[in-house]
């Protein structure tokens, strides 16, 4: 499984990835980011900034590519999930942090056969699932700070800048 980036949904997807037994390969262009995903579970990290991911993921996974990737980038950067996935796998698309238009190569997304799954929240039922799965594996969500609800302009800055790592919490 490759899973773009450190935010909150992409170490949580880790976490229960690792949970159910997968192998995962995260990417972050932060090395204190790559370390907290090792941390976390990770079996492969890799900087984005430096690495042509999908060239290491499908050398990581001796050529045929990663069965899941979870897109958090979006943009044209499913491009590089395109290139990673391995033909027929699934593309978990879940995050806009690069906008909400992009051009994509249609010849990878044909040829890949892959598919893109837009994820944006499901039923009671799959929260339920969820939530069943994560006490019984014991899972504990990375938070990367808790902010008073008082203080929401500045948890909602926080996270804006991209610089957490995990979860950004607000409590009452």
């Amino acid at each position: 499984m490759l899973v773009h980036g450190t935010g909150g949904v992409a170490l949580m997807a880790l976490q229960i990835a690792r949970a159910a037994g997968a192998e995962v390969v995260i990417t972050s262009g932060s090395g204190a980011e790559r370390a907290l995903a090792r941390r976390s579970g990770a079996t492969h990290t890799l900087d984005h900034r430096t690495q042509d991911v999908a060239a290491q993921v499908r050398h990581l996974t001796g050529g045929a590519g990663a069965d899941v990737v979870v897109e958090t980038v979006g943009g044209s950067h499913l491009d590089v999930s395109l290139d990673a996935v391995r033909i027929g796998g699934r593309i978990a698309f879940v995050g806009l942090l690069a906008g909400v238009e992009a051009e994509v190569s249609t010849y990878q997304l044909v040829t890949s056969n892959a598919t893109v799954h837009g994820i944006e929240t499901g039923s009671r039922a799959m929260l339920e699932e969820l939530v069943e799965f994560v006490d019984e594996h014991r899972i504990v969500p990375v938070v990367d700070s808790v902010h008073r609800w008082e203080d929401v302009r500045s948890a909602l800055r926080h996270l804006g800048s991209g610089a957490h790592a995990g979860k950004v919490v607000v409590v009452a």
